[in-house]
């Protein structure tokens, strides 16, 4: 994990190096998105991207603790009855659904 983390600040750091240069191509252009990226300085992006590594370790962190959600609950309950006619799925989701729940369990 910490091999990970070494990862995702190295390539924040990469990121942040590289978007002033963007940010100068974008404000030559023009456009509503160089207004937002002429308000944003070297150390603000140093700061979001500080705060991108912090949130994707706490979702990260907590992943394993959700369980199920309501959608994946519909999907496990329409591969237990597959049919070609449900209206809101590809016919293909329900059969990939149930091989996935016989071959690795739920």
């Amino acid at each position: 994990m910490l091999d990970y983390a070494k990862r995702v600040a190295q390539v924040a750091t990469s990121v942040a190096r590289t978007l002033p240069s963007v940010i100068r191509v974008a404000a030559q252009q023009g456009g509503p998105v160089s207004l937002y990226f002429e308000m944003t300085t070297r150390k603000n992006l140093g700061l979001i991207a500080a705060l991108a590594v912090v949130k994707t370790a706490i979702l990260i962190g907590f992943a394993g603790g959700f369980g199920y959600m309501s959608d994946e609950l519909y999907f496990l309950a329409c591969a237990a009855h597959p049919a070609w006619g449900y209206a809101d799925l590809p016919p293909l989701l329900p059969c990939l659904t149930w091989m996935v729940t016989h071959t690795l369990g739920s």
